[in-house]
């Protein structure tokens, strides 16, 4: 299903493949590896296992755009019925505001009396 509002996950892997900007801070530009905003060093070690994390980010991102793209919707049909089902029922609102008196039976129920034998 094709929506015209952009996912957040483009954005989110967008930011993921830019390796100019700073995943530490997320202002910051990379110049060799450093970042002038907060000082982080990604030129070595620590900026390999950066991006490595970054590149598996990237992919569970996509996994799971793939399996919200299979998750069943409504149809605007089944939607509109259930609409119309939902305003033909009784209103619980309306049940809730009656008065007890009407709720209550029209005749109290006679007291159960014992048995002769059992006096």
């Amino acid at each position: 299903m094709t929506t015209t509002t952009e996912h957040w996950s483009h954005s989110a892997i967008a930011q993921l493949r830019d390796t100019t900007l700073c995943p530490v801070c997320t202002e910051g530009r990379l110049a060799n590896g450093r970042c002038p905003q907060c000082g982080a060093n990604l030129a070595g070690r620590a900026g390999a296992h950066v991006w490595a994390a970054s590149s598996r980010a990237e992919l569970a991102i996509n996994s799971l755009r793939i399996e919200l793209e299979r998750v069943p919707r409504a149809t605007e049909t089944s939607v509109a019925r259930a609409a119309r089902a939902a305003d033909s029922a009784p209103s619980a609102a309306a049940e809730a505001s009656a008065p007890v008196d009407a709720l209550a039976p029209a005749t109290a129920p006679a007291p159960a009396t014992a048995p002769a034998s059992a006096v």
